[in-house]
């Protein structure tokens, strides 16, 4: 296609001839590359997504736990009462509440006497943060580079391995224990670890992973 244009100044007048080229759409080899392209991209792209993914969420449930035994606690000391805290292994579940019949020996906070509502003040399931979140782990020690014996790498607390915490009335808690948290698919373990009944709550992060079992290093988070 041919257009003729006029150009000109004070002195003198001239023409310019201009081409212009009809446009072309993709041809099928030109689309074929690109879907190529982006299915190698979104091939190793995808991976580290779910890593990512899968890493958030059990550290989300780790930290919520933390942030819970810090409210279980203020409200102890707030009503001037004992608070238990069970950890519901075989239900992936914790339960926060007071127990009025501790006295018999009874842990469970799901009696009518318990709490209020004829049960616990809250229960939380892992199952919230994700159906691969549960209490346990892969890790062969803690970040003290000892042995981990903590009812199957779950939750302990004490020297009977008790799976219940208490947040006593004064602001202490009634004993020393740890709570592993991992990702079952993909081996991410989160610790949290109560050093002393003063309320000391540290966060761990193990540097291993299901493909990395042998790591015995652990990474502190807080």
């Amino acid at each position: 296609m041919e257009i003729w244009g006029y150009k000109g100044d004070f002195d003198k007048v001239f023409y310019t001839k201009k081409f212009f080229f009809n446009r072309r759409g993709f041809s099928l080899i030109e689309l074929m590359v690109i879907i190529a392209i982006v299915g190698i991209i979104a091939s190793i792209g995808t991976p580290e997504y779910g890593r990512f993914v899968a890493k958030n969420r059990v550290r989300d449930a780790a930290s919520d736990l933390i942030q819970e035994m810090r409210l279980t606690r203020s409200i102890a000391i707030k009503e001037n009462r004992p608070y238990l805290m069970v950890f519901d292994i075989a239900n992936n579940r914790y339960m926060i509440g007071f127990n009025a019949n501790a006295d018999t020996g009874d842990t469970d906070l799901l009696d009518a006497v318990d709490t209020y509502r004829n049960g616990p003040v809250k229960i939380v399931n892992l199952s919230e943060y994700g159906s691969s979140i549960e209490f346990r782990t892969l890790a062969a020690n803690d970040p003290y580079n000892n042995a981990i014996d903590c009812n199957g790498g779950t939750a302990c607390f004490g020297t009977f391995n008790s799976t219940n915490e208490t947040f006593n009335e004064d602001g202490s808690l009634g004993e020393k224990g740890s709570v592993y948290i991992q990702h079952a698919d993909r081996g991410f373990s989160y610790l949290v670890d109560i050093r002393n009944q003063a309320g000391l709550i540290n966060l761990w992060r193990w540097d291993g992973d299901i493909e990395n079992q042998a790591v015995l290093t652990w990474t502190e988070v807080r």
